[in-house]
């Protein structure tokens, strides 16, 4: 997937419009334990261009699987 400036911008509206944990667990397996400097982290590296290709690539997966676990995070609380 091509990281454009145009999806970096969605992701970032995103993570400040949704409160993100400290803490998660995605796939049952691999723990974040500084989720928001990991966000933001990545997401000024990405934007810079200091990440390129599949560097780049692998890295903005990361920042959509967090989306995806804050998304679904957020639909269990609604639910209960």
């Amino acid at each position: 997937m091509n990281v454009t400036i145009e999806k970096l911008k969605e992701l970032e509206d995103f993570f400040n419009s949704h409160s993100i944990p400290k803490k998660i667990m995605l796939f049952g397996a691999i723990t974040y334990y500084d989720v928001p400097r990991f966000v933001w982290d990545n997401l000024a590296m990405l934007k810079s261009g200091e990440l390129i290709g599949l560097s780049a690539t692998v890295r903005f997966n990361d920042l959509l699987d967090l989306k995806k676990a804050i998304e679904e995070k957020a639909g269990e609380k609604k639910k209960n």
